[in-house]
């Protein structure tokens, strides 16, 4: 599943891995469910996490479809490939938010035909899926 860190909206992986815990000195052991994370950068390992200090969200994918190589920023989004969204406002200018290979959140703003971020570095098409 995907969440979200609330410190500082980072989009990781999650899961619940079913560990066995001794009770007492009794030597007895029962099975519990650990929530652990692991960020979207490739070599990232699964750390035990508590739980509320993330969100869970229901994401879909967008295509990159155009990259203004002509701007002098860091180029995270490639073209032809699709990144996850997390779902925004219905009305209005903002669309929700688009996530990097890294799991760093951008803004996504609607456009005449589709959707840009990253101050029209970045063009994605306009249908999710």
């Amino acid at each position: 599943m995907k969440v979200i860190r609330n410190s500082d909206n980072k989009l990781m992986n999650a899961r619940y891995k079913s560990v066995m815990v001794p009770v007492n000195d009794s030597g007895e052991y029962i099975e519990m469910d650990v929530f652990q994370v692991k960020s979207l950068e490739k070599g990232s390992k699964w750390c035990d996490a508590h739980e509320p200090g993330y969100r869970q969200v229901k994401t879909k994918t967008i295509k990159c479809t155009w990259v203004n190589h002509s701007m002098q920023i860091k180029k995270t989004f490639k073209t032809e490939k699709r990144y996850q969204i997390e779902s925004g406002r219905v009305l209005g200018a903002v669309a929700g938010y688009v996530f990097d290979e890294n799991g760093d959140r951008f803004t996504l703003y609607r456009e005449e035909v589709g959707f840009s971020a990253g101050g029209g570095a970045y063009l994605f098409e306009a249908k999710y899926s």
